[in-house]
């Protein structure tokens, strides 16, 4: 699959609103790169209204709680469903990383953190150079690979 394949993109927002809102830029890019693209987001219920008007954003996937096998699953349900070929996922934790992981989507970029790595197709090292940086460029590091 080449880059230019991807038709249906899940971006996994981050836990925090702060975050949720230094992604938005991010969301925007993948739009403008991949125009024709159906792009869902899956982010807390509390949270899934920063996206609701967004043109770059043809679906929201919010969810009450990501902890839990029960909710684990029933996020690998919903994602296997939606038939997802890319899945960027933000937040750096284990559990985020594991439903696109189960849903078996062909290609997940995140961050190679908190043991990770092998539920990654692109297991990208967070450099400390990233660390140091304002947060719209270190989840913009993402959307490089």
């Amino acid at each position: 699959m080449t880059r230019d394949d991807y038709n249906r993109i899940l971006v996994r927002a981050p836990n925090w609103l702060g975050d949720v809102v230094m992604i938005t830029p991010c969301v925007r890019a993948l739009r403008t790169r991949f125009p024709r693209a159906h792009i869902a987001v899956t982010a807390r219920a509390a949270f899934a209204d920063v996206f609701a008007n967004s043109d770059a954003v043809d679906e929201i996937l919010p969810f009450k709680s990501d902890r839990g096998l029960r909710n684990i699953f029933a996020m690998k349900k919903r994602l296997t469903a939606g038939g997802y070929d890319l899945a960027i996922v933000f937040p750096r934790s284990f559990r985020s990383a594991l439903p696109p992981f189960l849903a078996r989507i062909p290609r997940r970029i995140g961050y190679r953190t908190e043991m990770r790595g092998p539920l990654l197709t692109d297991a990208i090292p967070r450099g400390e150079k990233f660390l140091r940086t304002h947060r719209v460029h270190y989840y913009a590091n993402l959307l490089r690979s």
